[in-house]
């Protein structure tokens, strides 16, 4: 073991040669270094060789793909067991039948969540202010359906934002005229909305005193990812995570 004499002479830049011209540690070396240390405040970093660079980089990597992994898949299967169904519209002038011309636009979110459905929508740039909104059905894009569910109260402005959620299961909830061509009840009504929205033929509009039929229209569609993406998604990370546990063994 070295005296306190030779302990004082080695400076840490002696020190630092000495570390840089063997770049790697053995385990010989580190009670030697701890021993120098051990004099003051040390300011390097001891790293072993008993777990080589790569492979602690390999395993780094492995331990942030199982949890990228790992959250991802929670949040699929979080989303999935909700149940609730999301859908969006992107309201634009272009899209009416015929095109109006508007520089409005609007955006609508719409939740289903068992029979109740939530309306989250915003607009702005009309030429006059709305006089009406609502969800029409049911048509593919390009044609113009009947009123089934109106937003009320709607803003009476050319800008604004509207937010509510109504009950599917209740007649009031849609026009007599809608309840009429599903069937003649609130069940068959809400059945077919459903079923509607499912498949892209229901559509959001705003209407004004300029655009009695609508000055900006967008269809609706589904935007929840559905069963099979989820499989896709589960598929994909149990792969990448096999990968990675096999480069880390080779």
């Amino acid at each position: 073991m070295p005296s306190n004499s030779v302990r004082r002479t080695l400076s840490h830049k002696h020190l630092h040669r000495v570390l840089k011209k063997n770049d790697v540690f053995s385990t010989a070396q580190e009670p030697l270094v701890s021993l120098f240390c051990d004099l003051g405040n040390c300011p390097y970093s001891i790293t072993s060789n008993r777990f080589p660079p790569q492979r602690g980089r390999r395993t780094l990597l492995f331990k942030r793909i199982v949890l990228t992994g790992s959250v991802a898949l929670a949040l699929a299967l979080a989303i999935a067991a909700h149940a609730d169904t999301i859908y969006s519209a992107v309201l634009l002038g272009s899209n009416e039948v015929p095109p109006t011309g508007s520089p409005g636009t609007g955006v609508g979110i719409f939740t289903l969540s068992g029979n109740m459905l939530t309306i989250a929508e915003t607009f702005t740039g009309l030429t006059a202010p709305a006089s009406a909104a609502h969800i029409h059905c049911c048509g593919p894009v390009g044609v113009n359906e009947i009123v089934a569910v109106p937003f009320t109260p709607f803003p009476n402005a050319t800008a604004g934002a509207f937010d509510t959620t109504v009950d599917l299961s209740l007649a009031r909830t849609y026009t007599a005229a809608f309840i009429t061509q599903e069937g003649g009840t609130a069940a068959l009504a809400e059945a077919g909305l459903i079923a509607a929205l499912n498949s892209g033929d229901t559509y959001a509009n705003i209407h004004d005193s300029n655009f009695p039929a609508g000055e900006i229209r967008g269809q609706i569609t589904q935007v929840t990812p559905e069963p099979a993406s989820l499989l896709l998604l589960g598929t994909g990370l149990i792969a990448t995570v096999q990968i990675a546990r096999k480069r880390i063994r080779t």
